[in-house]
């Protein structure tokens, strides 16, 4: 149920910008935090069976504020990772805005800016996993006083983390891989125009070679 706010939506102060770079602008996600906020307020007399609500609600979800609600909750892949980092970190804001920061640095390193469509979304998942490795750690070392039972489910869920984000690599180094043929294929072939222009233009200034 919904209530104040989605449960899926954990905080609507950040924006996909922190994806490595490429996202919605200051205004868009002010704009974005007032529509959300005024959804949830609806939402909730919604809930209620205000039939006024509710209209204002079907209006939102497919008027011109569409846009603006998507790029805060329409990204569920950012929700997920907004989810596990306060689970991680609960509400410490300073650790909270380190590890974005560490996020979108990890989006940039893996070649975000240059990436396909269908590369990004290897990249959000090679992010995710690693993310979600780390929080196992975290788990496992604070809970070193747990009963042998308990360690050992920790130490399967890394080892389970561990494949996941293995996973994600091999998949992204994979499908770069299968790309590099056609991008050495392209340039093989621009090379060969340029060969023969060149040859062209050497006929043209030397006719009788």
């Amino acid at each position: 149920m919904l209530h104040k706010r989605c449960s899926w939506c954990p905080a609507i102060t950040n924006t996909n910008a922190d994806h490595g770079g490429k996202g919605v602008s200051k205004n868009q996600r002010i704009e974005s935090k007032q529509v959300m906020e005024s959804l949830f307020a609806n939402v909730k007399a919604a809930n209620t069976g205000d039939r006024d609500a509710i209209n204002e609600l079907g209006q939102s979800l497919t008027g011109r504020n569409f846009e603006a609600i998507v790029n805060v909750c329409g990204d569920l892949a950012y929700q997920a990772e907004e989810s596990t980092l306060h689970a991680m970190l609960g509400d410490q804001k300073g650790y909270l805005a380190c590890v974005r920061q560490k996020l979108k640095t990890m989006r940039i390193d893996w070649g975000w800016n240059e990436a396909s469509e269908m590369e990004r979304v290897l990249i959000e998942r090679v992010v995710a996993t690693w993310l979600s490795l780390q929080f196992a750690e975290i788990k496992d070392s604070q809970s070193k006083s747990e009963s042998i039972a308990k360690s050992k489910y920790l130490q399967h869920r890394i080892d389970r983390a561990q494949r996941r984000h293995l996973s994600a690599i091999k998949m992204l180094a994979t499908v770069r891989k299968l790309a590099l043929p056609t991008l050495v294929d392209v340039r093989a072939q621009i090379n060969v125009v340029d060969n023969c222009l060149g040859h062209v233009e050497n006929i043209a200034v030397n006719p009788t070679k």
